[in-house]
């Protein structure tokens, strides 16, 4: 919890830094009087709330180039008020009792006006009344839709049933996030905050699960307990304004994160660079190389604005631009390139991990049956019904929605046809949410998988580590995720369906031993060939 003034974490401009220095940016023109969050279903159990005033957005001289009229017809037909009047939006993030589960999320919507309650209701698609304690909330059709609840006319909130239930049970108690939110001045454009000492505790159980961290990394896992809270806040006028505030437990720890954060940001800056570096170019005309350059020197330029600066307990960043929101939208556009390679090895990075995911839910399920699945679940003529990826379901989780398949009837029957959108567990990260998964096992005779039964890891004669269990096939051979089809692999081809998965010619593949690598399709053919036979005898070293 902080101490000090009510707006010390909040105030709307900062203070000098430490060494005498004046932060980056001049203060604000305008400066609206202190404006305090009402509670009012705010769970006792969240961490995590995010505020934003699309009013005064709206109110810019910039706006006058957002088609308002367009917003307001298109909006009021699809959900049945106008976004346009929403005063206050507020988001708000919960923890769960189960550590693996996501943490639940809802919203609070305040207008400046009433709005049609019979009209938003119309919009909903085939809602019922749901009775939670004593309030009638609204909940349309459909696995995990969001329900509705309307306290007044000019107030809605919004969120699935379990965090709705927890939103309309909120009191005003004694909580860190809510304690803050009482203090913290919440006036400007969008306010984010974050506690840490709500969150405290469920990151050190993470940490306690979580795989190896690299040696480059582990400093920063001191920062949640050096930290009580974060806030970014951001100011849209004149000149555009954001300030990330970071509220240390004492002036000890404050000097311990601000040299963690300089060091943190000339870590970004390198790999900024070097996504950079790694953009496809279209030719080798100089153009190319003379943008590419471009982007360096600008990502220089903007990292070289970002200075933190320490007073006592509070570490902040302030980024100021000297226009409004059209000046940020030039600057956004000159780093968006260098965001989306992030933004790419970040999917890349998601899809390995889905692949470990994968081993990991073999190997359990390998340790019940002492043999790893067959490639596909049959009946008893020996045709292939579903995939090997449903069999997997409970130990990814999943046990409710595996209970649901018909295991005697084919992935494509009327009531198994009806679960593909049921889960994402298999979808690629970055790709296209539709049912479908790249994530395919190799399948031939004297591979992973074979026949109509599952393996043993006796047989497995080249060696766990050696032998690939899984692939990240082109986004061309996607298949249904219940489908029983996988990558028929030809070994005069190897790579065939595959090199193509992610950026740079490179795809993910899993090995037996659970190891994850990515492999570039220029790699010898043979070399794949070898990796992908179990009892080849050949020797070769993996990735």
């Amino acid at each position: 919890m902080l101490v000090g003034q009510p707006t010390q974490i909040g105030a709307a401009d900062p203070a000098p830094a430490a060494n005498g220095q004046p932060p980056i940016g001049s203060p604000s023109v305008r400066d609206p009087a202190p404006r305090h969050l009402d509670t009012a279903f705010i769970p006792a159990t969240a961490f995590f709330a995010a505020v934003v005033h699309p009013q005064a957005v709206l109110s810019s001289s910039d706006a006058e180039a957002i088609p308002k009229e367009a917003i307001t017809l298109a909006a009021q037909r699809a959900v049945g008020f106008d976004p346009l009047k929403i005063d206050e939006a507020v988001f708000v993030s919960a923890l769960t009792s189960e550590m693996r589960q996501p943490p639940l999320s809802g919203f609070v919507l305040r207008f400046t006006e009433a709005y049609s309650k019979e009209h938003v209701v119309s919009k909903l698609r085939a809602p019922k009344n749901v009775d939670l304690n004593g309030k009638t909330v609204f909940q349309p059709a459909g696995r995990g839709a969001m329900s509705f609840y309307f306290p007044d006319e000019r107030t809605i909130v919004i969120a699935e049933l379990p965090m709705l239930k927890q939103m309309l049970a909120a009191k005003d108690v004694d909580s860190p996030l809510i304690n803050l939110l009482k203090r913290v001045d919440v006036s400007a454009e969008a306010t984010a905050l974050l506690s840490m000492d709500a969150l405290r505790d469920l990151w050190h159980q993470a940490l306690a699960h979580a795989p190896p961290i690299p040696p480059r990394f582990q400093p920063f896992l001191k920062l949640p307990d050096l930290l009580t809270a974060a806030m970014v806040r951001i100011d849209i006028g004149q000149r555009f304004k954001a300030r990330l505030t970071l509220r240390a437990r004492d002036d000890a720890a404050g000097q311990e994160i601000e040299s963690l954060v300089n060091q943190g940001l000339e870590m970004a800056r390198q790999a900024a660079q070097a996504e950079i570096a790694k953009l496809p170019r279209q030719s080798d005309d100089p153009v190319d190389e003379a943008a590419n350059r471009y982007l360096a020197r600008i990502t220089n330029k903007l990292f070289g604005l970002i200075k933190p600066f320490r007073t006592g307990q509070n570490v902040s960043i302030v980024v100021e631009t000297g226009g409004g929101p059209a000046t940020l939208g030039i600057l956004v556009g000159m780093l968006l390139p260098a965001v989306q390679a992030a933004r790419a090895a970040a999917n890349r990075n998601t899809n390995l991990n889905k692949l470990r995911q994968i081993a990991l839910a073999m190997h359990n399920y390998e340790s019940g049956k002492r043999r790893f699945p067959a490639r596909a679940i049959f009946d008893k003529n020996g045709k292939p019904l579903l995939s090997w990826r449903v069999k997997l379901l409970p130990v990814l989780g999943e046990a409710n929605l595996y209970n649901q398949f018909h295991l005697d009837e084919p992935w494509d029957s009327e009531h198994n046809k009806a679960l593909i959108n049921e889960t994402s567990i298999y979808a690629k990260a970055g790709g296209e949410d539709d049912g479908k998964t790249v994530f395919l096992v190799p399948v031939g005779k004297g591979l992973g998988f074979e026949g109509d039964e599952g393996i043993s890891p006796g047989a497995i004669a080249d060696g766990e580590s050696r032998t690939i269990m899984a692939v990240e096939a082109n986004d061309d051979r996607a298949v249904p995720w219940t489908k029983p089809d996988d990558l028929e692999v030809d070994l005069n081809k190897p790579l065939d369906g595959l090199g193509d998965a992610e950026p740079g010619g490179l795809f993910g593949v899993v090995f037996f031993d659970g190891h994850a690598a990515f492999i570039h399709k220029s790699t010898d053919p043979d070399i794949i060939k070898a990796l992908f036979t179990r009892a080849g005898g050949e020797v070769v070293n993996p990735p």
